[in-house]
């Protein structure tokens, strides 16, 4: 995993303007996607970012020379556009499903029945139901909740990172490219939990200012695509 790190640290000072360019592109189609009629959050998040990201990693094979951007590389992501967001969405639809049986299992009535109230309560605006579901409920009282959450959502999110890349690389199906992945990741399961957290720390800084996405998420894919090449090494 160090190697990994190195390489793109290498990447990236050798050709920081060129990885600024490509976060400045990303961050543009982030924050595009709420002009998207009907599902464009949706298929922004899950669709063209991650079409796009693909591309980023590729345009990243040599780490010691200076990039120079190819754009039909950087755009070739695209060409799967459907099965990527596929994929995304049937691991993310996996994990909150495994995170929903725990919480039901888990949560007393009361706090289930103020769940169920609030989101009735707030309609289809989800960033006021997350806000009162985090601080309406007393969370403290279900700290080993939280933690055990936490590390089953790191855990897969870990195992299936490789998924896009190996779908897109090897042309395996959608199902598979998600078993592969499981599979494959096992072997050096610690540098793809490390890449997991960088990459959810990426996200919440994005929230803070995109200056900080512009920077960071080429970065993240250069570490994401130089790991998925070590792994089939």
């Amino acid at each position: 995993m160090v190697s990994v790190f190195q390489k793109s640290l290498n990447a990236y000072r050798t050709s920081y303007g060129q990885f600024l360019l490509m976060g400045f592109i990303c961050a543009i189609l982030s924050a595009l996607s709420p002009a998207i009629p009907s599902w464009g959050v949706l298929i922004s998040t899950y669709f063209i970012i991650p079409s796009f990201y693909l591309g980023i990693g590729m345009n990243i094979e040599n780490p010691t020379q200076k990039l120079q951007i190819n754009f039909t590389t950087l755009f070739s992501g695209f060409k799967d556009f459907g099965a990527t967001g596929t994929i995304i969405l049937i691991q993310l639809f996996s994990i909150l499903t495994l995170l929903a049986v725990c919480f039901s299992i888990v949560l007393d009535e009361n706090t289930l029945n103020l769940i169920s109230s609030i989101q009735k309560e707030s309609g289809e605006d989800v960033i006021v139901m997350q806000k009162r579901i985090l601080e309406d409920i007393n969370w403290n009282q279900y700290k080993f909740l939280l933690l055990a959450s936490f590390l089953l959502l790191t855990g897969m999110m870990s195992l299936g990172l490789q998924s896009i890349y190996i779908r897109f690389h090897e042309s395996q199906g959608i199902i598979k490219s998600i078993i592969s992945s499981y599979k494959r990741a096992q072997k050096n399961f610690s540098s793809w939990i490390i890449l997991s957290i960088f990459f959810g720390l990426t996200h919440s800084l994005q929230a803070i200012h995109i200056v900080f996405y512009c920077l960071l998420i080429p970065l993240v894919a250069s570490v994401h695509y130089f790991l998925y090449k070590e792994s089939i090494n």
